[in-house]
């Protein structure tokens, strides 16, 4: 099977939905399919040597180019939304209930991301769910303590709007504090195991990658209640990552509780890209029947 995606050009900013993509691809290529990432200046007659067209992204001005693009190749489609609750990233929430109907099949990462699609865009489905995996070199098992746990880490990037609210709980429960921004992908296993909480508290970010890769690092979690992964993490704590008050409750408890519920960080590990790559085998057969 030759699968080709669509997302946007790699070389504009690193991002979550590429490491994703990336590691999709590598899982894909290991069970037998044949995987190309296509980006820049390309005709829809670059299309029709492949079986089968991924999407990734729904609703952004290049989005709109590749579902045209694909739609005069007329090759089929599947489409991972990754969607934002805003129209005014380049598609209307028409066009993009136009460009999911016409799909093969539409995998959002989460339940929680379906509901938001059919209430904004009346795309109400079918949908198939398939949460994103966690690279093997972030697991942990529970008890193995491999560096001592010195810090509290935060995913939320500099210059995102609420960026100072857990510096400054950590700073009056007197907790050593670190951010995770800057740190290459390919390091940040080595930063989440000396984290002994670690707090995703980014408005922004919906994807659940970082949750799921702290969660297997053995972190003590606290997840914002924006993010649509949750469901898959039964038992995680939830706060508002703009209610400082609650904020500081939950890391203090976090910090100090001598028992913890490691259900999620189970629960995590089991969200392999091998087990996501099946999954999408799968939906990608169907799709081609």
């Amino acid at each position: 099977m030759k699968v080709c995606f669509l997302n946007r050009n790699p070389t504009t900013h690193a991002g979550g939905d590429l490491i994703m993509l990336e590691q999709l691809m590598s899982a894909l290529l290991k069970l037998g399919a044949e995987c190309t990432n296509l980006y820049g200046d390309w005709q829809p007659e670059s299309l029709h040597h492949f079986d089968l067209i991924h999407i990734q992204h729904c609703q952004f001005s290049w989005s709109a180019d590749n579902f045209v693009k694909t739609w005069q190749s007329r090759r089929p489609y599947v489409v991972s939304p990754i969607f934002y609750p805003d129209d005014r990233l380049g598609m209307s929430y028409h066009s993009i209930e136009h460009a999911l109907e016409r799909s093969r099949a539409v995998v959002p990462l989460s339940f929680a991301e379906a509901r938001e699609i059919t209430q904004l865009t009346g795309y109400s489905g079918p949908f198939h769910m398939i949460p994103h995996g966690t690279e093997e070199r972030f697991h942990w098992a529970n008890g193995e303590n491999l560096q001592p746990r010195i810090y509290v880490m935060c995913a939320n990037a500099r210059g995102q709007k609420g960026e100072g609210i857990v510096e400054r709980v950590c700073k009056r429960l007197e907790l050593p504090f670190k951010y995770v921004t800057g740190v290459p992908h390919s390091q940040l296993h080595h930063v989440y195991r000396q984290a002994k909480v670690f707090v995703h508290s980014s408005p922004d970010d919906r994807m659940s990658l970082t949750v799921g890769e702290a969660l297997c690092s053995g972190c003590r979690v606290i997840s914002s209640t924006r993010d649509r992964g949750n469901e898959w993490f039964p038992g995680i704590v939830e706060c508002d990552p703009e209610d400082e008050t609650l904020l500081e409750v939950a890391i203090a408890g976090a910090w100090h509780y001598p028992e913890w519920d490691w259900q999620p960080n189970s629960r995590a590990r089991e969200m392999t890209w091998d087990r996501a790559a099946r999954q999408w085998l799968r939906v990608y057969e169907e799709a081609l029947r």
